[in-house]
């Protein structure tokens, strides 16, 4: 009986094998044994025709006789796996050469059989070969989609990545500990730090320099909690504004398992809410106190014109108290100027700049603020000359801003001097300068109050940052004070030694 020739499955259920055995009837006696159980077997008779049929066979398992004629069959091992590296390879061998087999096992056989073969010996390792044939296949396919979901997954995380950094608004995720787990790019520009130096901080340290828990944070009072979403708005050290959103994160049980945070930089809309509101407020106190100076300023215009009268007839000796007619003129003098620099302070034309003079605007800041001052206990020193060449300016704009660091000075005085004090003084000094040859204007506003920590005069222009306690101060005098005169080409200088003085510099250029 001659061994069948070639015949191709395309069943992936097949299970392929070739013989190569130079003694052909050992060859067909192994056929007759395993075609009828479902195998397809090739054959080859020597290594030459071995090496053919390998190349157009794709076979899962060889049984290759160690001694082909003159050739040895352990170098076909190394052929066959260079084709197929998957295939196994069982050696046949009728000699008892323990060299041989260990050469066999060391060029990759899987195992080896003596001749004479037993039938159920050789079914039992061909099973052997299979099973472990299948366990590869499974572990390969295992491997395949492993890697597949390996990328699947690299590929996501890398999609959800790009996403978060294409948020505007810094982004976080905190563990219960409050520890940042992970950040986007836009977290690592709102902290001034790199993303990968944002995980494992504290974010209470991180963003507000604590060194606990905030007890206000969302994150505390809602999300770890009561596993609910929470909000808060607070301001950062820097002077920044910030919305806060803060999203449980939770297992498959409804267990909180870390927080995700949202932040919002809100400091240019509640700016330009505040400054809305402050125009609405300064509108309708406009409004009041155009009423209140026409309710004022009638009886007063009476008053001045009975004294005139009076005068005329103190001249003529028709009657004495001469000195009391001229008190009485005087006083309505002071009335209807308080009237007129009220009308002033709170009057925001958005007419053009004018030619200003500094200390006429100083003198009617001192004219509202003046009486307050002195109630208080406090000395005020001006050594402004009167010759200050003239600017150009808003002259309310630079009363708001005087206005505002004289209410400044006053806190910090009645503060560290709650009665008179020999050094509760202001102090307010003029003079011409020059600066990149352009002459300007410098007024200086000192006083000798609490003063500010060194630490805390690189912000004390930021918006909303504030020295005062809550309730006393929003925050938002000095950076509007500082826009203001930015709005006039100027700038604004702060120097001060905590516990000692504030100095305030306000240079402004004259006009050309």
């Amino acid at each position: 009986m001659k061994a069948k020739e070639t015949r191709q499955f395309k069943s992936p259920d097949d299970k392929r094998i070739l013989i190569v055995d130079d003694d052909e009837d050992f060859v067909i006696s192994l056929v007759d044994i395993l075609e009828p159980l479902g195998y397809v077997v090739e054959t080859a008779y020597n290594t030459k025709d071995a090496r053919k049929k390998i190349q157009n066979f794709d076979a899962h398992l060889a049984l290759l006789d160690i001694r082909l004629g003159h050739t040895n069959g352990v170098n076909l091992i190394t052929k066959f796996k260079s084709a197929n590296p998957d295939i196994l390879c069982v050696m046949m061998t009728a000699y008892t050469d323990i060299d041989a087999s260990i050469q066999a096992l060391k060029e990759g056989s899987y195992d080896y059989l003596r001749k004479p073969i037993e039938t159920h010996d050789l079914l039992a390792t061909i099973n052997r070969c299979f099973e472990r044939i299948h366990l590869e296949d499974e572990k390969s396919t295992a491997i395949r989609e492993l890697r597949e979901s390996e990328n699947k997954f690299r590929r996501l995380s890398q999609e959800f990545h790009t996403l978060l950094d294409a948020i505007d608004d810094p982004m976080i995720q905190i563990s219960p500990e409050f520890k940042i787990l992970w950040a986007n790019r836009s977290a690592a520009t709102f902290s001034g730090k790199d993303t990968s130096s944002l995980q494992g901080q504290y974010c209470y340290k991180l963003w507000f320099k604590r060194s606990g828990p905030c007890d206000e944070c969302p994150a505390i009072a809602k999300c770890f909690q009561t596993g609910e979403t929470g909000s808060i708005q607070f301001s950062t050290p820097d002077g920044r504004f910030c919305n806060l959103k803060a999203f449980p994160v939770k297992n498959e049980r409804g267990e909180v398992q870390n927080v995700i945070e949202l932040y919002r930089d809100i400091t240019k809309e509640t700016i330009m809410q505040e400054e809305s509101t402050r125009a609405a407020q300064m509108a309708t106190l406009g409004e009041l106190a155009a009423s209140v100076a026409h309710e004022i300023n009638n009886p007063v215009y009476g008053i001045t014109m009975c004294a005139q009268s009076l005068l005329a007839e103190t001249r003529n000796g028709k009657i004495k108290d001469h000195d009391v007619v001229l008190m009485i003129l005087k006083e309505s003098d002071r009335i209807a100027n308080v009237t007129r620099c009220l009308l002033s302070a709170v009057r925001d034309s958005e007419d053009t700049k004018c030619l200003c003079d500094i200390n006429g605007i100083l003198s009617d800041t001192l004219t509202l603020t003046g009486v307050i001052i002195q109630k208080e206990g406090i000395i005020l020193r001006i050594q402004v000359p009167r010759d200050l060449p003239l600017i150009l300016a808003h002259p309310q704009r630079i009363q708001q801003v005087f206005l505002n660091i004289l209410n400044n000075a006053r806190y910090t005085l009645n503060k560290k001097y709650p009665d008179t004090d020999e050094n509760k003084i202001i102090e307010i000094t003029g003079r011409e300068i020059m600066i990149d040859d352009s002459p300007c204007n410098q007024i200086i506003f000192y006083d000798r109050g609490m003063g500010i920590a060194a630490d805390k005069i690189d912000k004390i222009l930021n918006p909303f940052f504030t020295t005062k306690p809550v309730g006393k101060g929003t925050g938002l005098g000095l950076s509007i004070s500082n826009k203001i005169i930015k709005g006039h080409d100027g700038k604004i200088e702060i120097d001060s030694v905590e516990g000692e003085f504030t100095k305030i510099i306000i240079t402004l250029p004259v006009a050309r």
